[in-house]
């Protein structure tokens, strides 16, 4: 399960890949979404190890842990390019890649909620009974 989630964050056609390039392909000022989100920064000159220690990847468990950590790794984008264009108002890559990574955002969150429902009420779409929202959290029993 795990080479399987990893090859969605190193499959060149994702839409993943695609919201960090900059316009010869690559970006130095940030770090990819996984990247930043396993170490906790995506600003790549603001980032120092500390001492020896390697951050450590996610395990994935599921097909549901599979499709949230892109979630999780792209939401951690955006809130960190977010933070850089509150002082850097003016950066034009930035302000491009936080829209295309609130595409990847936005796609990532699609696939998961097709499979596994909503992640936040206000995205229950559902007419089903019962409402899909109250069938508790994970750890209660509920959407599994």
């Amino acid at each position: 399960m795990h080479n399987q989630y990893v090859n969605y964050f190193m499959d060149p056609f994702s839409p993943y890949r695609e919201c960090n390039k900059g316009p010869q392909g690559q970006n130095e000022t940030f770090t990819n979404a996984w990247e930043g989100f396993i170490r906790g920064n995506l600003i790549n000159e603001l980032y120092t190890p500390y001492f020896n220690y390697v951050p450590k990847e996610p395990r994935v468990f599921s097909e549901k842990d599979q499709l949230l950590l892109p979630v999780q790794a792209l939401d951690f984008m955006r809130v960190e390019l977010n933070l850089y264009l509150d002082t850097h108002p003016d950066d034009v890559n930035a302000i491009n890649l936080f829209a295309q990574n609130q595409i990847a955002l936005n796609e990532a969150k699609r696939r998961y909620e097709e499979r596994f429902g909503p992640l936040v009420v206000f995205n229950a779409t559902s007419t089903a009974t019962p409402w899909s929202w109250t069938q508790g959290w994970p750890w209660e029993g509920g959407r599994r």
